[in-house]
């Protein structure tokens, strides 16, 4: 067997912090933004419920000859029934069904006493205007394209036909003009973009504990933001956007500070992004994880203290435990130091290659050095009978461990990634690959780069949040 490894964690004068991750590392992701025009329907019609009252007078303005005419007018309209919405050559529009009751009086005596009364109906259809503003504020512009007046009743004082039911229409006309813009108010102050996406994004940098054994801690650290125009998709029955985020993602074993000590990066103002004819691109996330050599220790602890190696016919035996981990990075090494105990006590010097196979995905340790310190002339003994026999344990020991953690990981991120929803917001992606892209050892940290490909979409769920 080899000497002892000669480097001692005391003889490590100071631990290099772990550098930022490069350019290499930058997640890029590409969501598609979906909200149902049935979802936007319920919204309006919540706060514009069927019987709601557009407008009301008891004596209509119907121009200078108002006052010659020998009757005044009263008017109410309502909304008659529900609101829809509807997509027609990738435009949208809104159809609004409205109730007006008209009633006449004269100015005499005649029909003081008894007014004559008449139900009119008309359906507005109007063009909607959507598009989302680079401060996320989601700007909308509705405007009357046409009135189809499916009920006009022809009113007759002493059978005389009342001739302003006409004037009547164009001034119900000319005020529901306006009074449409009401749809505007509902959609900018109940449809807030601009909360939805700072919800997101200060979610996407809360700290999220994915992992036991060791703790394991996921935070993402976004950076830019682009968005497409709005276009009409799902054969006209939903809103599209295409959404880019790009930033970094990684996984600690570090504790999070607490919340109100954590710095997280504002909403930036969009950017604009165009529509890929091609379809949407493919989404990649690195999810670059630092797993600390001392919580891999303790699992390795944990491990080796469930194992017992027995010789000379069980009449000794040696137990490890309290595993110390660290790396001379600029050397290529990991070095180990494991206590024993059982029939004697002593520590294990251990030192070795990390070797990433990039085909099988998997750890190797090559240049694997093994030696025990011991007083014990039997340990001695058993050191240069037995030895390549315990290296080989404490080497299969660390290889297997660091490997199941990076699977467990692996497969956990698919799990994790797969469905997660924000307030009203869900997000799910369909993951086409998930392989570790790189792994080093730095001073006091395995860094392992998960890279995860395939592609996400997000639904916005109005119905449960009006």
């Amino acid at each position: 067997m080899s000497r002892k490894p000669n480097i001692h964690i005391s003889e490590i004068t100071e631990i290099a912090k772990m550098q930022e991750s490069g350019e290499g590392d930058l997640s890029q992701t590409f969501t598609k933004a979906r909200l149902a025009l049935s979802e936007i329907e319920g919204l309006i019609n919540h706060y514009l419920p069927n019987g709601y009252v557009i407008y009301q007078t008891s004596t209509m303005q119907l121009g200078i000859a108002q006052s010659l005419l020998p009757y005044t007018v009263s008017v109410e309209v309502t909304k008659m029934s529900v609101l829809q919405i509807a997509a027609e050559e990738n435009e949208l529009y809104l159809y609004l069904p409205l109730q007006v009751k008209v009633a006449v009086k004269d100015k005499g005596l005649l029909l003081t006493l008894m007014p004559l009364e008449a139900v009119m109906q008309v359906q507005v259809k109007a063009r909607i205007q959507m598009h989302l503003k680079a401060d996320w504020q989601l700007f909308t512009r509705t405007e009357v394209e046409q009135f189809n007046w499916l009920l006009s009743p022809e009113l007759r004082i002493l059978g005389v036909p009342v001739g302003a039911l006409t004037a009547i229409e164009k001034e119900l006309e000319r005020f529901v003009g306006l009074w449409i813009g009401k749809i505007d108010e509902v959609i900018a102050e109940q449809l807030n973009f601009r909360e939805i996406a700072l919800s997101v994004w200060e979610t996407l940098q809360q700290s999220f504990k994915i992992w036991d054994e060791p703790d394991l801690w996921l935070r993402c650290h976004p950076q830019k933001a682009y968005f497409s125009v709005i276009q009409i998709a799902g054969k006209a029955k939903q809103l599209e956007l295409l959404l880019c985020v790009n930033g970094k993602v990684e996984t600690t074993t570090d504790t999070p500070s607490p919340s109100g000590t954590l710095q997280k990066a504002p909403l930036p103002n969009a950017l604009p992004l165009k529509m890929m004819e091609s379809g949407q691109p493919e989404s990649i996330v690195r999810v670059v994880n630092h797993l600390k050599y001392q919580k891999i220790a303790e699992v390795i602890d944990k491990h080796l203290s469930q194992y017992t190696f027995r010789f000379f016919n069980n009449r000794f035996h040696l137990r490890f435990g309290r595993v110390v981990l660290y790396a001379v990075p600029d050397k290529n090494k990991v070095l180990a130091e494991a206590a024993f105990k059982g029939s004697m006590r002593g520590k294990a010097f251990i030192s070795f290659t990390p070797w990433f196979d990039l085909k099988n995905k998997t750890l190797v340790l090559r240049n694997f050095e093994f030696e025990l310190d011991t007083s014990s002339y039997i340990l001695r003994l058993v050191n240069r009978i037995a030895g390549q026999k315990l290296a080989d344990k404490l080497c299969d020991t660390i290889q297997e461990l660091i490997n199941e953690q990076l699977t467990e990981l692996n497969l956990f991120l698919h799990q994790f990634l797969s469905s997660q929803q924000i307030e009203n917001v869900r997000f799910e992606s369909a993951i086409s690959e998930i392989a570790i892209e790189k792994l080093s050892f730095c001073s006091d940290a395995l860094r392992a780069t998960l890279t995860i490909k395939g592609q996400s979409s997000a639904q916005v769920l109005l119905e449960d949040y009006y």
